[in-house]
């Protein structure tokens, strides 16, 4: 459904005159504008952020989506800019009625704080990679 699109109801409107049918209801609808959610030909785009250790370990992250939230399992070594498909979340095709859907892409959020403790153990696994001579790609 597009926003300022104009909905029919037979029927639902006022009473007719003279014991006449009832009118027609009319709804024009308007979509509320969502800063986290971005919709582009009924698919819906969200950017998720997860820490370095949740890319890293995977785990399950929550996002949200037209119809609610929805579970994305993260795979162990998720990178920067992948991405992953929810199917059936996304917007309603009244012609179909089916649900397109939403492509989540995945951010790794550097911490702006951490705790010594934390810098100890990076500190440590670059030491690690060192090491091995591994490179990160």
């Amino acid at each position: 459904m597009k926003n300022k699109a104009t909905l029919r109801i037979k029927g639902e409107g006022h009473f007719g005159l003279n014991g006449g049918k009832n009118g027609n209801l009319y709804v024009i609808v308007n979509i509320e504008k969502n800063d986290e959610l971005r919709i582009e030909n009924g698919t819906v785009y969200y950017t998720a952020q997860i820490s370095p250790y949740e890319a890293v370990l995977g785990g399950n992250i929550t996002v949200p989506t037209l119809w609610g939230e929805a579970v994305i399992k993260i795979p162990p070594l998720t990178k920067s800019n992948q991405s992953f498909k929810l199917i059936d979340v996304g917007v309603l095709n009244e012609k179909t009625n089916k649900k397109g859907d939403e492509i989540v892409k995945i951010l790794i959020q550097i911490p702006s704080n951490i705790t010594d403790e934390e810098m100890e153990l990076y500190k440590r696994l670059n030491d690690i990679n060192i090491k091995n001579n591994a490179r990160y790609c």
